[in-house]
């Protein structure tokens, strides 16, 4: 007689997140060549935070099906539909975790694509609606950050990425978000916060590899005012 091996509910659910978050990777690898700062590693991250939420919610179940329906038509590459589709669940449900995860979806997908107006907009709209899990919220600020560095307003983009990071100071993008403070004082030839921001990098990640890195910066760059 075989043995019977039973799964909870939590490994299930863990199974299906590993699943969901191999084919978010492979397809961002697959499609989009160049990533801006730690914002890859925020988009792995915060995309399967909503994943669990949602599946513990057993009362929406046909919004569980129109999300899956949207994240179906992205990773197949369709993203002018999907991101239509992914804009109606995130608005149908706005409010709601799964709401949640198709706003921020939208926003890495845009991001992802290089449609950065887009996804400004989406991070902001993240911002503004949803602020209950911590790393999600901090991960649209850092996004909103990263629209206006690669848009070149470098001054803004400083200032966001220190909004993301005193948001989340312990969370597990700080030290990126913290280097994109400083690396866009340094392009906005702005010395005094850099310094200040070079000076916040000695003293709270001190124990980290980051001040070194952050050093190597500042004296690669030299701001001229």
């Amino acid at each position: 007689m075989g043995t019977r091996v039973s799964f909870s509910k939590q490994e299930i659910k863990r199974d299906k997140f590993t699943d969901f978050m191999g084919e978010v990777r492979t397809w961002a690898t697959d499609n989009f060549t160049t990533l801006l700062g730690g914002i890859a590693i925020v988009v792995s991250l915060v995309v399967g935070v909503y994943f669990f939420q949602d599946y513990r919610d057993g009362q929406l179940a046909d919004a569980r099906t129109e999300l899956s329906q949207a994240k179906t038509l992205l990773l197949s590459g369709n993203l002018q539909v999907g991101l239509l589709e992914m804009k109606t669940v995130a608005d149908k449900y706005s409010g709601s975790a799964i709401g949640g995860e198709a706003l921020y979806m939208v926003a890495s997908v845009n991001y992802l694509s290089k449609n950065y107006e887009q996804a400004e907009i989406a991070f902001s709209e993240y911002v503004s609606k949803y602020s209950d899990v911590k790393i999600t919220h901090t991960a649209a600020l850092a996004g909103v950050a990263a629209c206006k560095e690669v848009k070149g307003d470098y001054a803004e983009a400083a200032s966001q990425y220190l909004k993301a990071l005193n948001y989340y100071p312990k969370g597990p993008t700080a030290e990126d978000n913290a280097l994109g403070a400083l690396r866009n004082y340094l392009q906005a030839g702005d010395k005094v916060n850099a310094q200040k921001t070079l000076d916040m990098i000695n003293s709270d990640f001190w124990q980290s590899a980051l001040p070194g890195i952050a050093q190597r910066l500042f004296a690669e760059v030299k701001p001229a005012n």
